[in-house]
């Protein structure tokens, strides 16, 4: 899957997961960041940033997670438990 379709894929989920929140809690008690954005994902990794991490764990990941962390270096939790960092 190349970056641009991780970045949609990313997107829907977010909406979905966003969605899904807020019919228990309160908007508020999402980042102003996430909020504003309607998106759960970083920002992505550098190709510099991928050869590093894998150089240091001494792994070669596969092209699909390569161009997934191009497209979010992660996700920002969304539940009970990681409210704090929403």
């Amino acid at each position: 899957m190349k970056k641009t379709q991780w970045e949609n894929r990313i997107r829907e989920w977010s909406q979905k997961r966003i969605e899904i929140f807020l019919e228990d809690y309160d908007e508020e008690r999402l980042s102003p960041e996430v909020r504003k954005s309607g998106y759960l994902g970083y920002p992505g990794a550098t190709e510099e940033e991928i050869v590093a991490t894998e150089a240091r764990l001494n792994v070669t990941f596969p092209p699909s997670y390569r161009e997934f962390l191009k497209a979010s270096n992660g996700l920002r939790p969304i539940s009970e438990y990681g409210l704090e960092f929403c």
